[in-house]
């Protein structure tokens, strides 16, 4: 509840956390408590601008409820507290000064936040270090002296040894495999900056504490949920980050001004926006990260993962819902086509049968979409396990996808009401003059999708349900989830415990519960990023699907 004890707790604990890119108040309490073995006053000054922070995003508007909550509108307060209370209480800078500090940092916020988030980047901790150093230019310029050099460490060198366990421990609470992979390059800046720079063992900390880990671990996991992607990036961006300190340390820039956090700011907007332009905007979504996630989880606990995909999944192939209406005559009413009408009277199964051909010669032209790719490569890399479809359009087949469960039918086909034998579609002479019927049992023929009132068939249902029954994760795309069938599907995921991502453009179609995830994105858009997240990389053609099943 918004003004709580513990919301506050939460929001405030959270904000000293995503210092360190943390979002946990286990994390907000060992981060806080490694700052207060280095600086208790700094600590202090963190915390007190965190809990301001939370104050005041509630009392503006663009911020969310649970970005405050994540410590969001806390961390660049939070980041400047630190700073603040540590040069008040060294010397040489005014409580007043340090009053403008917090307001012009609130500003600078408010000001950056729409144009970043217009180009898709996020603000970091811009606002708080351009705060810091105008802050420090105006001491400068009064004549004053800002403490800049290390603070004497309460308990020693012990304490300071200490301090960076609880700071490891702290980024090892959101991923292991990034906080060991920050650590070893950090230490491998360390160790070399303090040998080329002549330092001794260990190099400036501007480089390795403030430049390179926050570039990996930022990126790696954070910004692009531990993924492989996530991973080059976060090496790449060290390495651009390094590389604008040296700038920085070499043009003699230092001598004026610290770099603080300047160069892991530049490195992380380039990295970032280049990794926007080429893997889409999709793969920095936080409701994405939460969906790889649930997949991972799901397939660490050994359940499969299933996905549920509707007609929005076709219409980047140009291919209108087939319920949608657009296949029909003009001035016919729906129940025209019911599968009642379409057994007992001739005509209804002459406009039954047009409006499927008229589906179906849009859908020989389509092709598969980005979406379809992605499915079919999360599949060859083993993160899902089953398709369960309501097209018709056979797109995910050629996508690559070796097994579709197609609930309602396929339009390329043509299937007995009674025996269920299937052949191809006739010639259009016959079918537009004559009643078909199976050789077999000598009953109606009909285009082998599913009609209005006709029921799914028993095996091909029970294929659907015992998928879902089974799965981990539940991920539905570009479903309406207005047919019984899907909602079916979904009520019965739920009763067996699995969790429910559901990707949509535009506000959820289904009633959403606790733990539920919700994309808002297209699925052309959201699914690629899911599969580049989890390593899965689309393929584009079914033949290269089949060499990659070759013997080498």
């Amino acid at each position: 509840m918004v003004g709580s004890f513990s919301y506050w707790t939460r929001a405030t604990l959270n904000g000293v956390a995503q210092t360190v890119f943390c979002d946990t108040p286990l994390a907000g309490a060992l981060t806080l408590t490694a700052l207060a073995l280095i600086s208790p006053w700094g600590a202090l000054g963190g915390l007190i601008g965190a809990a301001l922070g939370a104050a005041t995003a509630l009392q503006l508007r663009g911020w969310k409820r649970f970005e405050i909550e994540l410590g969001l509108a806390g961390v660049n307060l939070s980041i400047l507290g630190a700073f603040l209370a540590y040069s008040i209480t060294s010397g040489g800078l005014p409580p007043t000064l340090a009053a403008m500090a917090v307001l012009a940092c609130i500003a600078i916020e408010l000001a950056c936040r729409p144009p970043l988030a217009k180009i898709g980047l996020p603000v970091l901790s811009f606002p708080a270090t351009v705060t810091a150093l105008l802050t420090t230019m105006a001491v400068v310029a009064m004549a004053r002296t800002v403490a800049s050099g290390p603070p004497a460490l309460p308990l020693g060198e012990p304490g300071l040894y200490l301090s960076l366990g609880l700071f490891i421990a702290a980024m090892a609470t959101k991923s292991g495999f990034a906080t060991l992979l920050t650590v070893s390059l950090s230490a491998c800046a360390a160790l070399g900056s303090g040998l080329v720079l002549g330092t001794g063992w260990v190099g400036p900390p501007s480089l390795w504490a403030f430049t390179v880990a926050p570039a990996v671990f930022g990126l790696h996991a954070v910004f692009l949920a531990e993924s492989r992607l996530g991973a080059v990036a976060g090496l790449a961006c060290a390495a651009l980050a390094a590389a604008i300190w040296a700038l920085w340390m070499a043009l003699g820039v230092d001598a004026v001004l610290a770099p603080v956090l300047v160069p892991f700011i530049l490195a992380a907007w380039t990295v970032m926006w280049t990794v926007r332009r080429i893997a889409g905007p999709a793969v920095f979504d936080p409701h994405v990260w939460q969906a790889v996630a649930a997949i991972r989880e799901a397939r660490s606990s050994s359940r499969p993962v299933v996905a549920l995909t509707g007609a929005g999944i076709s219409t980047a192939s140009g291919i209108p819902d087939y319920v949608s209406g657009k296949w029909l005559e003009d001035g016919v009413p729906v129940s025209t086509y019911s599968y009642d009408r379409f057994l007992a009277s001739p005509r209804c199964r002459r406009l039954y049968w047009d409006a499927c051909n008229r589906f179906r010669q849009v859908a020989r032209q389509a092709k598969p979409n980005a979406g379809h790719h992605a499915l079919a490569a999360m599949e060859m890399a083993g993160w899902l396990d089953t398709i369960i479809t309501q097209n018709v359009d056979r797109l995910h087949v050629e996508a690559g996808r070796r097994e579709v469960i197609e609930l309602h039918g396929r339009i390329d086909r043509v299937r007995c009401t009674s025996c269920g034998a299937s052949s191809d579609w006739p010639p259009a002479a016959v079918w537009r003059k004559y009643d078909l019927r199976c050789n077999g049992c000598g009953e109606l023929l009909k285009p082998a999708v599913i009609a209005m009132g006709e029921n799914v068939p028993p095996a091909m249902w029970e294929k659907a349900a015992a998928a879902v029954k089974n799965c981990g994760v539940l991920v539905v795309t570009g479903s309406q989830m207005t047919v019984s069938s899907a909602a079916d599907l979904l009520a019965l995921a739920r009763e067996y415990g699995a969790k429910v991502v559901c990707v949509n453009f535009g506000p959820a179609v289904c009633a959403l519960q606790p733990g539920d995830v919700l994309v808002e994105a297209r699925a052309e858009e959201a699914l690629p990023a899911i599969a580049k997240l989890l390593g899965s990389y689309p393929v584009r053609s079914p033949a290269a699907l089949e060499m990659s099943d070759m013997p080498a």
